[in-house]
Formats: structure tokens, sequence, C-alpha cells
């Protein structure tokens, strides 16, 4: 995420990388927590610990579909930005920021 955040000092297209290495990152993450969660019913039906582990489980599927869902917009977005940087337009952000002259800044 620190990569994303300082976005701007690379070509969209170095961002974008990063964000597609996160999702395949997180999509493989997703497969293994609902291979555990397959697994936990299967092998573990009967343990009275299995509705908590359950619902642990459950947190970290829905962080990780979240994530996922996040990295798709961010995509879409940063694709966005790459077709304006390839078509000469100002990239989003690159105006500076102004300065106040009573802030000191």
């Amino acid at each position: 995420m620190l990569k994303l955040f300082f976005g701007r000092e690379a070509a969209p297209g170095v961002a974008i990388a990063h964000v597609r290495e996160l999702q395949q990152r997180n999509q493989r993450s997703l497969a293994m927590l609902e291979g555990i969660e397959k697994m936990a019913h299967q092998y573990q039906s009967k343990d009275p610990n299995l509705p908590y582990w359950m619902l642990t489980l459950s947190l970290g599927i829905a962080m990780t579909r979240a994530a996922l869902d996040w990295g798709e917009l961010a995509l879409t977005k940063l694709s966005t930005m790459e077709g304006a940087a390839a078509q000469g337009a100002q990239p989003v952000g690159k105006n500076p920021v102004p300065v106040r002259p009573e802030s000191g800044l």
C-alpha cells in the first residue's frame, strides 16, 4: 500500500502492477480460507469450538473479499488514469497544492 500511496511518482502502469499483484495474493488467500472452511465443516463438525473458529474465519473471508472488491475499483481507476496519461492529459493529482502565504508553507 505504501507503493500505491506514492504512486504519483511513477507511471500509472506501475501502480496497476502493484494492485494486480495484491489481487493475486488476495485471491490465493481467499481460496485458502475457503478451503479451510470446507475442511473444518468436514472434519471438525462436532467440535464445540467450531462456531468460534467459523466466526473468525468468516471475518477473514469477508475482509479478503472486500479487499478484492477494492482492488477491482482501484484497477478501473488506475486504468482510466493510464489512458489519460497515454493521451497526454495531465494525470489526476499532478496539480500543485496551493500555498497560502499566511500558513508559511
